[in-house]
């Protein structure tokens, strides 16, 4: 049995993350059916139930600690992890995680992250070291390949991939149709769902995407809504969008 734990910012009930940490769990277990995965998350129970793993809290140290000195190897990704514009914090929180795995001679993989940016003299180095120590890096785009050269990571090999969601399962159809109907959406046309949220506190989106869904009703005679992404509780829509 393989043994795999994979380190990200999962148990948030962020979309994107939880769509990420779905695909590369669906990978895993199509390419080792007997694989034995534990996440690394904020949130045990709902990683448990959501993705069909074992799952360790991110502020349990020792557990971590242990879950690593038992794998065969470390998963980090995907997503942004490496950056310092959120919080520095948690740059150094996934670098001291492969630092555990480095620490115990357990292989670290960077799956499709996108790095960056990191502004801090200190962090950029700190990625640097703890990087040039892992057995494989993975990057979704080529600007990231860039930021690494830039820091000064030299080895190993550097990968453009891409994001980790497109390597996603197709999911059922009927599951969405029935999500629609559920909130009254019925019909056979075209239909344009756009998730939406705030961003830094940026506004610039409030005007132009109410034209664009006009345009796209206009031109393609499709229909339209708009949502938050993130189902927390704290998450509020970047705007309350017409239909258009």
């Amino acid at each position: 049995m393989t043994r795999v734990v994979i380190s990200g910012y999962y148990g948030f009930a962020n979309a994107g993350d939880e769509a990420m940490l779905a695909a590369i769990v669906g990978s895993l277990k199509d390419i080792i059916p007997d694989v034995s995965i534990t996440v690394i998350t904020g949130n045990c129970r709902m990683t448990r139930e959501n993705h069909n793993v074992q799952a360790v809290h991110r502020l349990n140290f020792f557990a971590i600690a242990a879950a690593i000195r038992r794998c065969d190897i470390l998963i980090s990704g995907g997503g942004s992890l490496l950056q310092d514009v959120t919080s520095a914090r948690s740059l150094y929180y996934y670098l001291w995680i492969m630092k555990i795995a480095l620490f115990f001679k357990k292989p670290v993989m960077l799956y499709a992250q996108g790095i960056g940016p990191v502004r801090g003299a200190k962090a950029r180095r700190a990625v640097r070291d703890v990087l040039q120590r892992v057995a494989v890096i993975g990057v979704r785009d080529a600007d990231s390949k860039a930021e690494l050269a830039a820091m000064g990571v030299t080895r190993p090999p550097i990968h453009v991939t891409a994001d980790a969601v497109l390597s996603m399962h197709p999911v059922d159809k009927n599951i969405g149709l029935y999500i629609l109907k559920k909130h009254g959406i019925t019909g056979i046309r075209r239909r344009l769902g756009i998730a939406v949220r705030n961003w830094q506190d940026h506004e610039a989106i409030r005007t132009p995407l109410p034209l664009l869904l006009t345009s796209c009703r206009k031109h393609r005679t499709s229909t339209s809504s708009s949502s938050p992404c993130s189902t927390r509780p704290t998450s509020k829509p970047a705007a309350t969008l017409p239909a258009a």
